[in-house]
């Protein structure tokens, strides 16, 4: 049986300026499996001195592209492409934003032979080239050629076909072919995620300094027309800018994390993963395979 990666990740958010700060976000993922268990934890969260934000729920697609050929050639070197529409309840202006995700690794403080996981992000235009140079490195090592049309996978195809049907967005130029079909991509999606997102944060009555900068999210995510299926999932997280602080903050996510939820999942082998992960697994199994044999999921 497959084991799930570490529910504890680090993402590395690099910004669009050298003299911005980076980074570190820490989480752990917690399960939502009922509405019972929700309102529990919501319970639990008051207790502890957090709020419900006041500001209304957000509203994400996500949309992770690979090369159309499914080849997998961005994913398998734990490049995670996306572009996210970003939409506020109740408000009907959309935000778009490309953003890539760089798996690099960082030894903890504590234990040079544990590694976190981290993520370098980029945002916006950038995050496109990014991704295509990656991706045509990875063509030239392997010799495969992604602007074959026959080696095209139906399923990208369809969700391709759903992207169109579902938004006017226009791809980067140099995201298309090179040749006269200038309308056909390169790359293709293979998930879409629709997330309605609720977060919490410590109030005045938060007593624990220890626990002040931490921030609770609830997901409900479903994944497009194509896929049955609701998948909810809870998380803590903790954003530091040094990489000196990220076995500290795990220590703090871990530490809240069992007062919200106790330890019975985990010692039941109950842990939850991310959407994308429970996506891949439940109908990408073969894609997902890749990843495990490539050591970017476990």
């Amino acid at each position: 049986m497959l084991q799930h990666r570490p529910v504890i990740q680090s993402f590395a958010k690099m910004a669009s300026t050298s003299s911005a700060l980076p980074e570190y976000e820490v989480e752990q993922k917690f399960s939502l499996s009922s509405a019972e268990e929700t309102l529990q934890i919501e319970g639990r969260l008051r207790e502890l001195g957090f709020e419900k934000m006041k500001s209304p729920d957000v509203r994400m697609v996500d949309w992770y592209w690979d090369d159309i050929a499914d080849t997998w050639a961005l994913t398998r070197q734990d490049c995670w492409l996306r572009l996210r529409e970003v939409q506020m309840e109740g408000d009907s202006a959309k935000k778009w934003n490309w953003q890539l995700k760089l798996g690099r690794t960082v030894p903890t403080k504590k234990e040079s032979n544990e590694l976190a996981t981290v993520y370098e992000e980029i945002s916006g235009t950038e995050a496109v080239s990014r991704a295509m140079s990656i991706m045509f490195s990875s063509q030239k090592k392997s010799g495969l050629d992604i602007h074959n049309q026959r080696q095209r996978s139906e399923n990208l195809l369809a969700m391709l076909d759903l992207y169109k049907t579902r938004t006017d967005y226009q791809l980067p130029r140099e995201m298309l072919c090179p040749d006269e079909d200038q309308h056909t991509p390169l790359l293709g999606p293979f998930a879409m995620i629709e997330t309605t997102r609720s977060t919490w944060i410590s109030s005045d009555a938060c007593s624990s300094t220890e626990f002040k900068h931490l921030k609770i999210d609830f997901d409900n995510a479903t994944y497009g027309p194509l896929f049955d299926g609701v998948y909810a999932v809870g998380e803590v997280e903790e954003v530091v800018h040094d990489e000196n602080d990220i076995e500290y903050a795990r220590s703090r996510v871990q530490t809240f994390t069992k007062l919200l939820v106790g330890s019975e999942n985990e010692n039941k082998g109950n842990i939850p993963v991310g959407k994308l992960e429970n996506f891949m697994m439940q109908h990408r199994p073969e894609h997902f395979q890749a990843l495990v044999d490539n050591g970017i999921m476990s």
